[in-house]
């Protein structure tokens, strides 16, 4: 019993990013329908809207990617690769693996510097009055989150545990 409930407290803790997407992309459609329905139908639409719809999409693309990952959720072509046989379908998903790592990794580099920019500039946004350091502040931690789940699920599928893992 306490083994499954320290596996429940686990798991909510690994799916924190998925959980805080949610949160962000619930109130980001709730912020949307307001300003749909305050602009036709009683004319006047919030001002600051569109800006804080641009940070939570934001918010929401960088938190879920790291799930995406984690999930091998992201869009893949594989009919050539499942049709070749045991040894050169791995070599190709460690190639892909590679290729998949060093993209992510230079993303990172470049949204990271991005980041270190509007952090120096001290620049803020022009309605909200925010700082795009609170804004974009999300960047280095999803492109954390999705180096880490890049390789923690590539190597526990590539090189643990086999085909199996891959279906979950």
């Amino acid at each position: 019993m306490a083994e499954s409930k320290n596996k429940g407290i686990l798991g909510i803790l690994g799916q924190l990013d998925v959980i805080a997407a949610c949160i962000v992309l619930f109130l980001l459609l709730c912020l949307t329908f307001v300003n749909v329905i305050m602009r036709y139908v009683m004319r006047s639409p919030i001002t600051w809207a569109e800006e804080m719809q641009m940070f939570m999409f934001l918010w929401v693309v960088y938190l879920a990617a790291g799930a995406a990952f984690r999930n091998s959720s992201h869009i893949a072509i594989e009919i050539l690769v499942d049709s070749l046989p045991a040894g050169p379908k791995k070599i190709c998903e460690i190639i892909a693996f590679i290729c998949s790592l060093i993209i992510v990794v230079y993303l990172a580099i470049q949204g990271n510097a991005y980041y270190n920019q509007m952090v120096a500039t001290g620049k803020i946004s022009t309605l909200l009055r925010i700082p795009y350091r609170y804004a974009y502040g999300v960047i280095p931690i999803g492109n954390l989150l999705m180096i880490v789940s890049l390789v923690f699920y590539n190597v526990k599928y590539l090189f643990l545990s086999g085909k199996e893992e891959k279906t979950e």
